[in-house]
């Protein structure tokens, strides 16, 4: 690793000066410049998938709030409901069997 980041000190030095590298430490330049390229894309990966991630964290609390309301909602009108039907039982609107 310290021959790799030494050639590397020496290809961009060579690069600033203009001159001409020699082919092993154009390679290893390469090497290196691709590495930094592949790293610099895997950390935008890993950037937008967290995102999604917490994008999907607030949808499924949204979703959960929703279907408590929603279940909540739907017990109330279960109630009333049943509140309806024995008003109408003891109106005589109803049989008692009707339930």
């Amino acid at each position: 690793m310290r021959q790799t980041a030494s050639a590397a000190r020496d290809a961009t030095e060579t690069l600033q000066r203009g001159t001409q590298l020699p082919a092993q430490a154009q390679t290893e330049t390469n090497v290196i410049q691709l590495e930094r390229y592949r790293t610099e894309r895997l950390d935008e990966s890993v950037s937008a998938v967290r995102h999604r991630l917490s994008e999907l964290q607030r949808a499924r609390i949204q979703t959960e709030l929703s279907a408590g309301r929603l279940l909540r909602e739907l017990a109330a009108l279960q109630r009333e409901l049943r509140d309806c039907r024995a008003r109408m039982v003891d109106c005589c609107v109803i049989d008692e069997g009707a339930r």
